[in-house]
C-alpha cells in the first residue's frame, strides 16, 4: 500500500524545490541584455532555452498540485476517468499517475490524434 503521508511530504519537498527554480529562472530573464551583439545573441538563445525550461517546470508544479489536492481529498488512487482504481503497481512506477493503465492508453491515443 501507498504512504501517501510520506508520499505527500516527498511532492511538497519537490514542490519548494521547482518553485525555487522558477523564481531563479525568472529572476534571470529579468536581467538586462548586454551591450554587446554577440553577447545579446548568446543571452537571446539561452532565454529560449530558459522559456522552455519554465514550461516545463510550470507543468511539473501542476502536476504535483494536482496530485496533492488528490491526496488531501481521498481521491488518490482513484483514476480521474473511470473512477476505478489506479494499480498499485502502476502508482509506485509513477506516484503522480492520474488515469489507471488503460485509461492513459486512451488518453494518449487522443493526445496524438489516433
Amino acid at each position: 500500500m501507498i504512504d501517501t503521508e510520506q508520499l505527500r511530504k516527498d511532492l511538497l519537498q519537490q514542490l519548494d524545490a521547482l518553485r525555487a527554480r522558477l523564481e531563479r529562472l525568472r529572476a534571470s530573464k529579468a536581467q538586462p541584455l548586454d551591450k554587446d551583439a554577440e553577447e545579446q545573441a548568446l543571452e537571446l538563445e539561452n532565454a529560449e532555452v530558459e522559456d522552455d525550461i519554465e514550461a516545463v517546470t510550470e507543468a511539473e508544479i501542476d502536476q504535483i498540485e494536482r496530485v496533492l489536492a488528490r491526496i488531501d481529498g481521498g481521491e488518490y488512487g482513484i483514476c480521474v476517468d473511470c473512477g476505478g482504481p489506479i494499480g498499485e503497481q502502476r502508482l509506485q512506477a509513477n506516484p503522480l499517475a492520474l488515469r489507471c493503465i488503460e485509461c492513459e492508453e486512451i488518453w494518449e491515443r487522443r493526445q496524438a490524434g489516433l
